[in-house]
């Protein structure tokens, strides 16, 4: 039984992971767009505003955030994979303590002076921090390239393809082709991402994805010790072990347009000097990359509802890395049903 993956991002590839566990003979067919998310991505195992997604978007990240200490065991150094924690500042801080306690998270709230005593390199806020010191981190570029390497090697087949269309017959997809190509499959999943409605035929109208662009700015060789993720607002300031700082990130209605802008270049250095004040001028390097949101602001997982076949995985928005290990363990149960190949992985 056959399973092609439309797409090779941490969702693509946590859903040819869950594939390849429940013992079907996976392909992933990934156009390699530049603009991309997942590699621009900062890699924060939390949804930003978590506490005020609520729904479908709060059961996703905790099972993620449960998932990804096992994906990452012994490996950790490879996929950037490290606990440092999360520090809100905010004025909703009661809400996100309420949240943490229902959620079974670890919390502390740090004063001014407080903050100044732990963190020697960032400026303190004028108001009480909630820390959340369970909350973790990945590279999510090392991590697609380490388990795109390991699940080559367990015979999952990867190739570079622009895929345009899903091929149908009746009411029920066989393969996808790429306009010159085709791939023969019994199931195909639409995890490609913001190029997600791209790919023909249409899909449905509440599961439309449409691109945002996320812009990012990377400082390097910077001193990161004991350095916890730094978030207020939908603005983050990301440290890790290896020195870099990532500081993040806008949101923008910019259809594939992938390039960076000056101007969102100024507003995320304003926002990092301000919590970081011995950050250069000039940061290293400048990220974009076009993110998927649904226009129903919900993620689209699971079977097409009129072509057999047929599923998606896609419109994760600005949480993907975390959603991910979720949504591709949802998708790949429905098949492996669909397939009658037992029970549920």
């Amino acid at each position: 039984m056959v399973a092609c993956v439309v797409g090779g991002g941490i969702v693509g590839t946590l859903t040819a992971h869950a594939l390849q566990r429940a013992g079907l003979e996976v392909r992933v067919l990934d156009s390699e767009d530049s603009g991309a998310a997942t590699p621009v991505s900062a890699g924060i195992l939390f949804c930003i505003r978590d506490w005020q997604q609520g729904g479908v978007w709060e059961s996703l990240a905790r099972a993620g955030r449960a998932a990804y200490p096992g994906l990452c065991a012994q490996i950790e150094s490879k996929v950037g994979y490290e606990c440092r924690g999360l520090l809100s500042v905010s004025a909703d801080a009661a809400n996100l303590i309420r949240w943490a306690q229902n959620e079974g998270l670890t919390h502390h709230v740090l004063s001014p002076q407080e903050f100044r005593q732990r963190y020697s390199q960032l400026t303190p806020p004028s108001q009480d921090a909630v820390l959340l010191p369970d909350i973790a981190q990945i590279n999510p570029a090392a991590f697609v390239q380490y388990w795109r390497g390991h699940l080559q090697e367990q015979g999952v087949c990867w190739e570079r393809a622009h895929v345009r269309h899903v091929l149908t017959e009746s009411t029920a997809a066989f393969g996808v082709s790429d306009g010159s190509r085709e791939w023969t499959a019994e199931h195909v999943v639409l995890a490609a991402g913001a190029w997600s409605s791209t790919i023909h035929p249409p899909i449905p109208e509440d599961a439309i994805i449409e691109p945002r662009r996320g812009q990012i700015l990377v400082w390097r060789d910077m001193d990161t010790a004991e350095l916890p993720v730094v978030l207020e607002g939908e603005r983050y300031l990301v440290a890790r072990s290896d020195g870099t700082i990532l500081v993040g990130a806008t949101n923008e209605a910019a259809g594939f347009d992938a390039q960076v802008t000056e101007d969102a270049r100024e507003q995320l250095a304003e926002f990092a000097r301000r919590w970081y004040p011995d950050l250069p001028n000039e940061p290293a390097e400048h990220w974009a990359g076009l993110r998927p949101r649904g226009v129903a602001h919900r993620p689209s997982f699971g079977a097409h509802p009129e072509i057999r076949g047929l599923y998606f995985n896609t419109g994760h928005y600005r949480h993907g890395i975390v959603c991910a290990p979720e949504t591709a363990r949802h998708v790949a149960e429905q098949i492996k049903f669909a397939s009658g190949m037992g029970n549920p992985i």
